[in-house]
């Protein structure tokens, strides 16, 4: 197998962000931890054999890997996943908590496991049992907060330097964006004032463009903007997207102004609502209605826009991959900013949904 090829296995995940590498570091873990918990126990013993210590010891490792990852794996998706965000003191408690669990489970096992082994009890079970158990639990935690909290950092040097470069980039577009931008406008003005007085629906729509690249541009100057403006250019863009779609194209807005004044940065919104025009209405015969929501979840807004339209004919996970449909773009920034995603999901009775929630 090629260095690339075995890399890459090692770098597959297995079991929600759980790598094969993590798995296999975690498998050497326990089998060490076996090893040295039946060393332990031979010397509490005054080194006097434990029943059967040389041939169940392979069974004991194994049958003490197998317990300590069915209890583990779901410990380890609360803490990691489910509790991931909270602060440090909410953590500890809830080890403290949950230790009693863990080992009174242990126990549990353990006194299965030596019923069917013919093993002794006594003191010894209290060592096998709870004392090394919890030692082991420490131990185990504290690796993995630890290792943890290292890929959070690497995680966030990663995305500082990726922010770096997306603000230098912003920073080049902005000065190309510089070069002349009054002469679009004035050539804009201009021809809006040829336009005879009985076509004034024409000089609207030229109002309105002119409109969007100002916007645009404002874009390449401002790092955020307020969620209000963004929904005023999405309205103006949408203006002109009606006047190709004719009837086949309505818009519904549902705003909570708690979150109109909320910052975030300039053109998030309009990938999404191009996408639900452009494939959502756009393969629709008969067209439909795009309804963007911004509301207030707690602590959270939440941005909602979806389509009535033809929606997607196939699996959403490879929507998400495919290039230029202005879902991954969106995707990286809300990754990159918030650290939040952005779901894809059906619509009912037909199109899509696309929804994602920014800080308050």
């Amino acid at each position: 197998m090629s260095r690339i090829a075995w890399n890459h296995l090692l770098t597959k995940r297995v079991l929600w962000t759980i790598t094969v590498k993590e798995l296999l570091l975690w498998l050497l873990f326990n089998i060490v931890y076996g090893l040295l918990f039946y060393l332990a126990l031979h010397a509490i013993s005054g080194g006097q054999k434990i029943h059967g210590i040389y041939v169940w010891l392979l069974l004991d490792v194994f049958i003490e890997i197998f317990i300590q990852g069915l209890l583990t794996i779901p410990l380890w998706w609360l803490f990691f996943r489910r509790l991931s965000d909270k602060p440090i003191p909410v953590i500890l408690v809830t080890h403290v908590v949950l230790v009693s669990a863990f080992l009174y489970l242990r126990g549990v096992s353990e006194g299965v496991v030596s019923k069917l082994t013919c093993k002794e009890s006594g003191a010894f079970f209290y060592w096998h049992a709870y004392y090394l158990p919890m030692l082991f639990y420490v131990i185990q935690f504290s690796i993995f907060h630890a290792y943890n909290f290292w890929l959070k950092s690497q995680r966030q040097v990663e995305k500082e330097k990726e922010l770096m470069s997306l603000a230098y980039q912003s920073e080049v577009n902005a000065l190309k964006a510089q070069i002349q931008p009054h002469f679009l406008f004035n050539t804009l003005n201009s021809i809006s004032a040829t336009v005879p007085p009985e076509m004034e629906a024409t000089r609207v729509l030229i109002a309105r463009l002119a409109d969007t690249f100002r916007y645009a541009l404002k874009s390449t100057q401002k790092h955020q903007v307020t969620l209000g403006e963004e929904l005023d250019f999405i309205r103006t863009w949408i203006e002109l997207e009606m006047h190709r779609f004719k009837s086949r194209l309505k818009v519904e807005y549902h705003t909570d102004e708690s979150v109109l004044q909320l910052q975030i940065p300039p053109m998030l919104l309009q990938p999404l609502v191009e996408n639900a025009v452009k494939h959502g209405i756009g393969g629709s015969i008969t067209g439909g209605t795009i309804k963007i929501s911004c509301i207030r979840e707690g602590r959270h807004a939440k941005i909602i826009i979806s389509d009535t339209g033809a929606g997607f004919k196939g699996d959403l996970q490879q929507l998400e991959r495919t290039e230029g449909i202005g879902l991954k773009n969106t995707r990286l920034r809300l990754l990159r900013l918030y650290n939040e995603e952005l779901f894809v999901e059906p619509n009912v009775p037909s199109g899509l949904t696309s929804y994602f929630y920014i800080p308050l």
